[in-house]
């Protein structure tokens, strides 16, 4: 073999190997955004567990409370952009709630004849979908069937003799927000993020209700650890802190308390979460969310300093 020969299968192996390693390289790279194909149809199963415990002038008020929900997800459509249609169904849903002086307790398979205001508001969730336009981001642009359940949790509870209706409905469509209904929490980079690099995401959210106004900054740092079969194991790590203000408008619709006061609160928060991700549909098959907030909450009714509070959360989720 000459030597220009011997120099022309070196190039050639040379070029062979960082092809190869190219498309390693590649295949190795997990792609983080939502991306539901049409017609798509899959089942969340999603288990929250939390403590929270309130201290200030009053005696130390706990709560420890279960919530296991069943939903169905279904795309509808996807646009040119990627911008998807889906209609989220509340199918079930068992709450457990222990607290200090009371209980409660409400499970959608077997609901009881008279229902309570709060038993009422978890069981005019089921059964009625909601459709929202999503971005491969995750970020909710849209969202239509919020007012059928809120008229349904108005039919179904209990008349509150004092409140008028009128604001009480206004109010219920106001706190009624997406993110209290849907169970879809992930947020995307939508770049293609490679096993063991990270990533971060950052975003605000502001509401401003008829009773209360939230602005939320949330912070994301993450990393792929691994990357098989098209499902990315992901390590999320988040850090929450909000602002919410309390204000009556003059026709005072005394919700959710007769005699609450105007007031702030503060709220830190942080969690870690473990999730595997199908990279193809951007959904999360399995993950954990062990995160624990806090809170100082100064309102002219509770006197003298200011009440805290202290919460744990375990939230499971998987989808099939």
């Amino acid at each position: 073999m000459t030597a220009k020969r011997s120099l022309v299968l070196f190039l050639c192996l040379g070029a062979m190997l960082l092809f190869v390693a190219s498309c390693s390289k590649k295949e190795q790279s997990a792609l983080l955004r939502l991306n539901l194909p049409e017609g798509h149809v899959s089942y969340v199963l999603m288990t929250t567990n939390t403590h929270s415990v309130f201290e200030g002038n009053d005696p130390q008020f706990d709560t420890r409370k279960t919530a296991v929900s069943k939903y169905r997800l279904e795309c509808l459509d996807v646009d040119a952009e990627g911008v998807m249609t889906v209609r989220q169904t509340l199918l079930a849903v068992r709450v457990t709630e222990e607290k200090t002086d009371e209980s409660f307790e409400f499970d959608s398979a077997n609901p009881p004849a008279e229902m309570s205001p709060k038993q009422a508001i978890f069981a005019a969730n089921i059964n009625l979908p909601i459709t929202m336009r999503i971005t491969p981001e995750g970020r909710i642009v849209d969202v239509e069937g919020v007012e059928a359940i809120v008229e349904r949790m108005l039919d179904t509870g209990p008349t509150l003799k004092f409140i008028d209706p009128k604001i009480h409905r206004k109010s219920m469509l106001e706190e009624t927000t997406p993110e209290k209904l849907i169970g879809m929490p992930m947020k995307y980079t939508t770049d293609a993020v490679g096993v063991g690099k990270s990533f971060d995401i950052k975003y605000d959210t502001a509401r401003a209700g008829i009773v209360t106004s939230v602005n939320r900054a949330v912070s994301i740092s993450g990393k792929v650890h691994s990357l098989q079969d098209s499902v990315a194991q992901i390590i999320q790590e988040y850090q929450i802190e909000a602002t919410i203000r309390i204000s009556f408008p003059d026709e005072k619709p005394r919700i959710p308390f007769p005699d609450e006061k105007p007031g702030s609160d503060t709220v830190t928060g942080r969690g870690k979460s473990t999730i595997h991700l199908d990279t193809r549909t951007g959904l999360i098959l399995q993950s954990t969310t062990p995160s624990e907030s806090h809170a100082g909450l100064a309102t002219e009714s509770a006197g003298p300093g200011r009440m805290t509070a202290h919460q744990t959360t375990q939230v499971e989720m998987t989808t099939e």
